[in-house]
């Protein structure tokens, strides 16, 4: 991986983190959807969801994030913020 493809993966990710902060603080359900479909579906983000899953003792499992219970999905969102933050410290040790 070219440092210009690791700088851009960098932005990408914080960019997303950023989103997920905006959303933490002004929540709405839909903006919520799009970001954690985006986020969850995107393989780069794997590894450091599945690592932050465990140490946010998020259970894995089918239900959509828009039908869970509003405490759940800030717990959710808080996890997927780390996870990107992670990512992003990770990234330039990565080749």
């Amino acid at each position: 991986m070219t440092e210009e493809e690791k700088l851009k993966k960098i932005k990408d990710a914080s960019d997303d983190r950023d989103k997920i902060e905006n959303i933490l603080k002004d929540f709405k359900s839909q903006a919520a959807n799009n970001i954690v479909n985006k986020v969850t579906h995107n393989l780069d983000y794997l590894e450091e969801i599945a690592k932050s899953r465990i140490k946010h003792k998020i259970p894995i499992g089918n239900t959509p994030f828009c039908n869970l219970p509003v405490p759940q999905r800030r717990e959710f969102l808080v996890m997927l913020k780390d996870a990107l933050e992670s990512y992003i410290i990770n990234l330039p040790l990565k080749d």
